[in-house]
């Protein structure tokens, strides 16, 4: 006769699966609520509940940030064309890049990544919008205002 295989192991393999089931889809909370300091990513279903976002944050002179912002280029919207800051000799705009993303679905948003740097003390607001070049907007204007408060250099 065949040896019979034990219950015990079906029932301990069903609970690794599980628990692998479980970690990856733990694993992009765990991933947002460990990333560094020094940047901000906002998707866009968050702008689907509310057009007008707004953070803040703080940073020390000296330090560089980046902002990432979802893009739907592939609608036809951008991103004004540089950030308004408010006070340029508190905040200043380094870089920006824009970055595709591939799904063999398509028609994903991509990323649009901004890098600032802190210059002296004080507070500046950094404000965005999302628009459509033709004007139509039909899936309306999202606008992102981020209030950067910039300290001393730590000692």
């Amino acid at each position: 006769t065949r040896p019979r295989k034990s219950s015990y192991n079906r029932g301990a393999r069903s609970n690794l699966v599980k628990l692998v089931y479980f970690l990856l889809l733990l694993l992009p909370l765990l991933l947002t609520c460990c990333a560094p300091a020094d940047g901000l990513t906002i998707d866009c279903e968050v702008f689907e509940d509310n057009f007008d976002q707004t953070a803040e944050t703080t940073v020390a002179v000296g330090e560089q940030f980046t902002l990432t912002l979802c893009s739907k280029r592939h609608r036809g919207y951008r991103w004004s064309e540089e950030g308004y800051i408010d006070d340029p000799q508190v905040v200043q705009e380094l870089s920006r890049e824009y970055e595709t993303r591939r799904s063999p679905m398509g028609g994903i948003p991509g990323l649009e990544h901004w890098t600032f740097q802190a210059l002296k003390p004080g507070k500046a607001i950094i404000s965005l919008e999302h628009t459509q070049l033709s004007g139509r907007n039909t899936l309306g204007v999202y606008t992102y205002r981020l209030e950067v408060t910039v300290q001393p250099p730590a000692k």
